[in-house]
């Protein structure tokens, strides 16, 4: 659900938080509290919930200064998640991004002291109500400092966990500081859970957990990926069997030559020129929306950058994770050569040593530059 737009951000609603709001209401009923304090436990979570969007705010602007955009805020039932197009991999501004977020709970929490301070003044009697609920300040203001000792706990990817790595990295490289920082960040993580079970009696800690443990691993993978990838061009996984349809060719035709071919990206020509490209998930989209008769034209992507057969892999696979598209052309010169996708990425993964040797055969036998790809066509890429 879509809560609004700030700062050029869109923040959302995951519908299961909907179902904690619910069982906080229940709750708070069936313990025997009046309908004003039902709201009020309603209402506490939900400020609590508005602390996180600002927590992910601070990591969000603090990535914003280093050039790193941020698709959208999500509130879950266990936090909030900022999803950043990249994690800077410089050890100072990772430090400063993971770090950002606690401190604006920190921040946070010094307002609310000070206003219970000011709720507090001996004047106070003189007015007939306190101008603020002081209990309920005092309880925000402790889940706040609960928010920052938490999450800077060394588990990663929470963000103690990021600054670990990022203190680590000055010393080491950087998937080196990472594999650490998994490693405790899972060993954490499995005390916490049994914590959560066995001593706190908190399933919801039990299921953090749980998340945290698989999240670390997760984020570990990436960076072994983009380690990979890194030093590898693009002409070691990008597909060069290309066969290209015309721009007034009917979607039917095109569906068709994708059931025959393993090719799931086509580009689209007009006049023997590169217009535009078509995924398998485009051809399905625009046959529902205009039908089998409706042409090329209607499905194809013409907003997509051309990258160059030698470009580095892993800044063409960030660039592809992060944008809305799964392939893009390969261009040698003002020529098309090929299509790079995020299918054929996984293929070089999986296949990478074996592939690395062919195109080092070929390049050094033919001469990569000047040869055209057997069974595609070179087409002139200017448009794009």
């Amino acid at each position: 659900m879509f809560l609004g737009r700030w700062f050029g951000i869109d923040v959302k609603i995951h519908w299961t938080f909907w179902l904690l709001l619910g069982y906080i209401a229940y709750a708070a009923y069936s313990a025997g509290q009046p309908l004003a304090g039902v709201l009020a436990s309603v209402g506490l979570v939900v400020s609590v919930f508005v602390c996180v969007v600002l927590h992910e705010y601070g990591h969000a602007l603090t990535a914003r200064a280093f050039g790193i955009g941020t698709a959208d805020i999500t509130l879950l039932p266990i936090g909030g998640v900022a999803r950043l197009q990249r994690m800077p991999e410089k050890p100072w501004q990772e430090f400063l991004v993971a770090i950002a977020g606690p401190a604006v709970n920190v921040v946070i929490a010094g307002m609310l002291g000070a206003l219970i301070l000011i709720a507090d003044v001996p004047a106070r009697p003189l007015l007939a109500e306190p101008i603020v609920n002081v209990s309920f300040l005092a309880q925000l203001l402790a889940i706040n400092v609960v928010l920052v000792v938490f999450n800077m706990l060394p588990v990663f990817p929470m963000d103690g966990g990021r600054v670990f790595r990022a203190v680590l990295a000055t010393t080491m490289s950087y998937v080196g500081a990472t594999r650490i920082a998994v490693r405790v960040g899972q060993a954490l993580a499995i005390a916490l859970g049994l914590a959560g079970l066995f001593v706190l009696h908190s399933p919801m800690l039990a299921i953090v957990a749980v998340f945290v443990f698989f999240g670390a691993a997760a984020e570990g993978r990436a960076v072994e990926t983009r380690a990979r990838l890194r030093g590898a061009p693009v002409s070691a996984a990008m597909t060069t069997a290309l066969y290209p349809v015309e721009a007034d060719q009917p979607l039917q035709e095109v569906a068709q030559w994708m059931m025959a071919s393993r090719q799931d990206d086509f580009p689209v020509v007009e006049n023997g020129r590169l217009i535009g490209l078509i995924s398998r998930r485009d051809l399905e989209d625009a046959w529902q929306q205009h039908g089998p008769q409706a042409t090329a034209r209607h499905a194809m992507r013409s907003d997509m950058r051309p990258v160059s057969f030698d470009d580095d892999l892993a800044a063409v696979d960030a660039r592809l994770q992060e944008g809305d598209q799964s392939a893009a052309p390969v261009v040698s010169g003002d020529r098309l050569v090929g299509v790079i996708s995020l299918a054929g990425i996984s293929d070089f993964l999986e296949f990478g040593p074996w592939r690395r040797r062919v195109h080092r055969y070929a390049s050094s036998a033919n001469g990569f530059a000047g040869a055209s790809p057997r069974g595609g066509e070179i087409i002139d890429a200017e448009p794009i």
